[in-house]
């Protein structure tokens, strides 16, 4: 905003920003591509399918009109995932593009503490091919993980050095105490009854997530759920909302084309256990478990929001392709 003598309290500075979640949302696209040509080498349709999910994916659509630092996580995320997965099928070790692997994941760290989910899937990955290829030199490993630590650690160690220098810990959560901000809600959403019903977001999408934790993380994967975090709907964005909500209903398909890729995934990982696959599914259940644990420590309705996730929409668009393909092949 300063390069171009903007600020956000003009329409051009708030142009600019939205434009600027339009590019990264577009970026995104092109790396999720070629993700897909790597995971479905010769395989088009898998592909197109999956390229198709990403694309039109209502949380990645709504998200590009809004400005938030969970758009550029989730092209940092899946930027990390494709030199991951480039680094896995090389023939041999290439220190540049460890670097740029490490390069990646420090910027992803810098932008959200959520990218600490990717660590142990990246090194883990990386690790399990060396071991695979028998390559045991000490050297090897240096110019591997060595590399990418080493980078990652640059790119953003200083940040996370500096907060634990004034807090006395790395990581501080806006609904931290100590991070100065009081809030408080009335308690009821992590209650039993709360995470065990469902449907609402089939009748009346807006807001499901105060009757439910499912319900809230539909409401939002499909549509715009939370009207983009209005307290009334006087505010609301200027959205159809007829066709928006009607959505509820025709994403059935695809939501269930995940699920079943997603089980899919799991169990041709448990058959045929392989890095690709470890970094996919780790990645989508470590979420998961993050996802839940928060909606417990953090019970406020507006914190179940499935743009979270967007930095597993990878795995989730390999998953709608490998469901697409068992539903094909029946």
């Amino acid at each position: 905003l300063a390069t171009f003598s903007s600020s956000t309290n003009s329409l051009a500075g708030v142009v600019l920003l939205r434009l600027m979640s339009i590019g990264f949302g577009l970026l995104h696209l092109v790396l999720i591509f070629r993700c897909l040509r790597l995971l479905f080498p010769g395989r088009e349709r898998p592909q197109a399918v999956g390229l198709l999910l990403a694309a039109w994916l209502p949380m990645n659509l709504y998200l590009a009109h809004y400005t938030s630092n969970e758009s550029l996580l989730a092209l940092l995320t899946t930027a990390t995932l494709y030199l991951c997965l480039r680094l896995l099928r090389d023939r041999s070790v290439s220190p540049l593009r460890c670097a740029a692997l490490g390069l990646c994941l420090g910027a992803a760290l810098l932008t959200k503490f959520t990218a600490l989910l990717l660590l142990p899937f990246v090194f883990g990955a990386v690790a399990w091919r060396l071991w695979q290829e028998g390559r045991r030199e000490p050297a090897v490993w240096l110019r591997t993980l060595g590399m990418v630590g080493v980078v990652c650690l640059l790119v953003c160690g200083w940040h996370f050095a500096r907060v634990w220098g004034h807090f006395g810990k790395p990581l501080v959560g806006a609904w931290d105490p100590v991070a100065g901000d009081a809030w408080w809600q009335d308690e009821g959403y992590r209650t039993s009854a709360w995470f065990g019903r469902c449907g609402r977001a089939m009748t009346e999408p807006l807001f499901s997530s105060a009757h439910g934790f499912a319900d809230g993380i539909y409401s939002t994967m499909w549509a715009d759920g939370l009207c983009g975090g209005v307290t009334a709907l006087a505010y609301r964005p200027p959205w159809n909302y007829d066709l928006m909500l009607l959505g509820s209903w025709l994403s059935l398909g695809p939501a269930l084309l995940m699920v079943a890729g997603a089980g899919l995934a799991l169990w041709k990982f448990l058959r045929e256990p392989s890095p690709e696959w470890l970094l996919l599914n780790g990645l989508v259940w470590s979420f998961a478990f993050a996802f839940t644990h928060m909606a417990l420590e953090v019970p406020c309705f507006a914190q179940i929001k499935a743009i979270y996730g967007l930095l597993t929409l990878l795995p989730l668009c390999v998953f709608g392709a490998l469901g697409w393909e068992a539903l094909v092949a029946r």
